[in-house]
Parts: structure tokens; C-alpha cells; sequence
């Protein structure tokens, strides 16, 4: 999760291939609170060839020689996405992604943080809202446009998991405005309430 501002952020998701021969594809799942808002019109998918090894002295970094097909799109093979709704669910979202060897490929996307009410707040409010962790489950025996969701899955990978700031009110201003209504209401009630039960009457005075 990325972004310094209280309105809007951005998804940030790498994945790296470490495999120098073939290619991989994954699954990848995220799940959001109806907090966050996405825009799928804003995702983007930008794939760069890794190093293989480290450059030592007196000689430069290897790279691996690749065909034109394999850094060419689509590296996007499928998506399936449940859009949230406010207060009710959250936003749900499933990528079949294409992994070139020895490559490193980053997807993002940009989210729209809600407004919240007084009481939908955590008792610590400033600290903020954890996000869950993002799935990633590798395919096993897949082909470039297979999408057959019953591929045997190795297994499954967690990405750490994220923390959501959203704009926090002002608590102590209703606290501020009972206590100068009731400064208000205690003077006005004691002026009507001394004004009506004062007697006065005159009292003489021996000189």
C-alpha cells in the first residue's frame, strides 16, 4: 500500500521469477474491506528482465537472452473481480498471471479511501485499519492460455500484510461542545432559578 495522502492510494504487487528457463504462472487473490474503493480501469502490469548474477570487478552483469514472445504481453491471462459495496462487503479480486523467467513483474492499481462515520472508528483510531495479505498460488503444469482454475496448486503465499490510514476526526470537539452547552445551560438556569426564588423586601436599619 502506497500513498501519503488521506484520500487516495496505491496497490503495489511484485513478483519475482527466480527460474532462468521457464516461464510461470500464478494466482493471485486479494481481498480488500469496502474501505477502499479500486479503480480496475487504473491497473497496470509492467514486466523487467532481472540480472542473473552479480557484476564483479573488471566485467558486467549477465543477462539472459530472451526470445520476443516471452516480455511480450499478455501477461494478464484472466480476471475475475466482486466490485464492494459500502458497509455491506468488500472488494474481491482474482489475476491468472504470466511470469516471464528470470524477470520480475509488478501490477498496480489505484484505490479510493472512504469517509468514515464517528462510530465505525477502531478505539485506536490514529494508528489505522489492517489490511489482510494477499494470496499467491503457483500453478503447476500450466500452458500460455490455460485458465483452467483446477491446476494442481503447490502451494500458497502470503505478502505482508498492509495498514490503511484513513482520515480521523476531531473526538474531542463533541466533548468541547457538551461542555459549553452545559456551561451555558448551568448559568441561564441559575440566573432564572435565583430570580425566581429570591424574595425582596425591605430591611431598616438603626442608625
Amino acid at each position: 500500500m502506497l500513498g501519503s495522502g488521506q484520500e487516495s492510494a496505491e496497490v503495489v504487487l511484485r513478483i519475482r521469477n527466480h527460474n532462468i528457463f521457464q516461464e510461470r504462472e500464478v494466482l493471485y487473490t486479494e481481498s480488500l474491506p469496502w474501505l477502499l474503493k479500486p479503480f480496475l480501469h487504473t491497473l497496470r502490469i509492467n514486466v523487467e528482465a532481472d540480472d542473473l548474477d552479480e557484476p564483479s570487478e573488471g566485467t558486467q552483469s549477465a543477462k539472459r537472452v530472451y526470445f520476443r514472445d516471452e516480455l511480450e504481453s499478455p501477461y494478464l491471462l484472466a480476471l475475475a473481480h466482486q466490485p464492494p459495496q459500502s458497509r455491506e462487503k468488500g472488494f474481491l479480486l482474482e489475476a491468472h498471471l504470466r511470469v516471464p523467467p528470470a524477470s520480475t513483474l509488478t501490477l498496480t492499481f489505484d484505490v479510493e479511501k472512504a469517509f468514515l462515520r464517528y462510530t465505525e472508528h477502531l478505539p485506536d483510531a490514529h494508528r489505522g485499519f489492517d489490511l489482510p495479505a494477499a494470496v499467491i498460488t503457483p500453478l503447476v503444469g500450466s500452458q500460455r492460455g490455460l485458465t483452467n482454475r483446477a491446476q494442481l496448486q503447490l502451494a500458497r503465499i502470503y505478502t505482508r500484510p498492509a495498514l490503511l490510514e484513513a482520515a480521523v476526526p476531531d473526538f474531542s470537539m463533541p466533548y468541547n461542545v457538551i461542555i459549553m452547552t452545559s456551561t451555558i445551560i448551568a448559568l441561564f438556569f441559575g440566573s432564572v432559578f435565583n430570580n425566581l426564588t429570591r424574595k425582596y423586601q425591605d430591611v431598616k436599619l438603626d442608625a
